[in-house]
């Protein structure tokens, strides 16, 4: 007999409550600034063909996709947002043809749209726009750059060809967090382990703070962490991210009375922390990145690929007692994090022998010198 086996739930994409929250104001936005009965109707009548538009999804992005085809914006009133509205090329060419009443162009979809194509659609929705009655008019498109946005994608029927067109209205910024990682890549490397340290605290020192750091000497921490000991544990922010990578996830810490480790809360986004020793001016000295890592999370790739902002992480190591000073990823020395009346430091505890690699400037300095 066969065996029956219950449905793998699990491997179904994760929706939380954020996500539905911003596929509902999507709906909303979408309902409210979409009406497209009138240009509907004016378009059918300079056609003299019917034209209808069917709504096949709503979609939440937090940035705005590069264009598909030919984009125009639309805008219905003076306080209502911009539209946009996108295209294939094949639809815009269909449409001019029509209206011209010449006979359909092959076109090569993965070619830009010419100059004169453009201009002519444009052209026709602007006549729509002035027939519909309504004070539909042309504006300019999103910036490349606005985020977050809610996408209608739509089938436009021309009598008795089909077309697909998309229509984006600007959402809330707050309300979409722009992707944590290229899900996907992660997805594909399975189960495999990939540990990302937590760095507490990221900050500039010249070569002579560096030399400074030894053994009884404290590290105070960057104010940007905010890290604080509540008397149950430590509370503040951090980063998780590689020591060469410039890019971190934030997370903010949480401590709990029951265990003694914190736990993590993931944020949106993603801070760029640079990690390579920056050359300013001449007159100034050369600065180094220091950060301190007080443990690492390692999780299956295809999990980290799941996380979203607002998700719980454990840490997998919390190491207060032996936190890792990194100098431009190098190790430089060990310490432990410690309340300093009123801040938080690492006092330090070791030192390793780490020879600097001059900055430009300096070799500059020292040329001159000689």
């Amino acid at each position: 007999m066969p065996t029956l086996n219950p449905y793998p739930w699990s491997s179904l994409p994760r929706v939380t409550s954020h996500d539905r929250e911003a596929v509902r104001q999507a709906r909303s936005y979408l309902g409210r600034y979409t009406n497209f009965s009138s240009l509907v109707h004016a378009a059918s009548e300079l056609l003299h063909c019917p034209v209808e538009v069917q709504l096949r999804g709503i979609a939440a992005a937090a940035l705005k996709p590069p264009v598909q085809g030919i984009r125009f914006a639309l805008r219905h009133e003076e306080d209502a947002p911009p539209l946009d509205l996108e295209f294939e090329t094949t639809f815009a060419a269909t449409l001019v043809a029509k209206a011209l009443g010449r006979a359909v162009p092959l076109l090569d979809p993965t070619v830009m749209p010419s100059a004169t194509l453009i201009g002519a659609t444009g052209a026709f929705l602007a006549l729509a726009a002035r027939r519909s009655g309504q004070p539909w008019r042309l504006s300019l498109p999103l910036p490349t750059d606005a985020a977050p946005v809610a996408i209608a994608s739509l089938l436009v029927r021309l009598g008795a060809e089909s077309f697909l067109a998309r229509a984006l209205v600007p959402l809330p910024k707050e309300l979409v967090a722009p992707p944590l990682f290229d899900a996907h890549a992660l997805s594909s490397l399975g189960e495999v382990p990939l540990t990302l340290p937590l760095v507490i605290s990221a900050a500039e020192a010249t070569r002579e703070d560096l030399e400074a750091i030894d053994p009884g000497a404290a590290w105070c921490l960057s104010e940007s962490c905010r890290m604080r000991d509540q008397g149950q544990g430590w509370q503040g922010h951090a980063l998780l991210l590689g020591p060469t990578s410039e890019r971190g996830l934030p997370v903010s810490m949480h401590s709990q009375a029951d265990r003694p480790e914190p736990f993590l809360v993931l944020e949106a986004g993603s801070v760029s922390s640079p990690w390579a020793p920056t050359d300013l001016d001449e007159d100034e000295p050369a600065r180094w990145i220091v950060r301190c890592e007080a443990g690492h999370v390692t999780l299956p790739a295809s999990v980290w690929a799941a996380q979203k902002p607002g998700d719980r992480i454990a840490l997998t190591h919390w190491a207060p007692q032996h936190v890792v000073v990194r100098v431009s990823s190098a190790p430089l020395a060990t310490g432990q994090l410690t309340w300093l009346t009123t801040e938080a430091a690492v006092r330090i505890t070791s030192r390793f022998p780490l020879d600097l690699p001059p900055l430009a400037s300096e070799n500059t300095s020292n040329h001159d010198d000689g």
